[in-house]
């Protein structure tokens, strides 16, 4: 499904930063995630993304795998 989203809330900024990390370091894996306070939001789609970015105050963590 192309509007596929998972929601994440981690108990600290710290758990949500590793969180994040843990996301994005494999190789040949893209990640797409939008984030803010103590949440992370994975998405499969990027236009999707900037637009819950936008309407939540958060900002896009993208990685394209390469």
């Amino acid at each position: 499904d192309s509007d596929c989203a998972v929601l994440t809330l981690h108990p600290t900024h710290a758990r949500r930063d590793a969180a994040l990390r843990e996301a994005i370091k494999y190789r040949g894996v893209p990640a797409e995630l939008v984030t803010a306070g103590n949440w992370t939001v994975n998405l499969c789609d990027t236009p999707l993304g900037v637009k819950a970015a936008r309407d939540l105050g958060g900002v896009v963590v993208a990685y394209d795998g390469r």
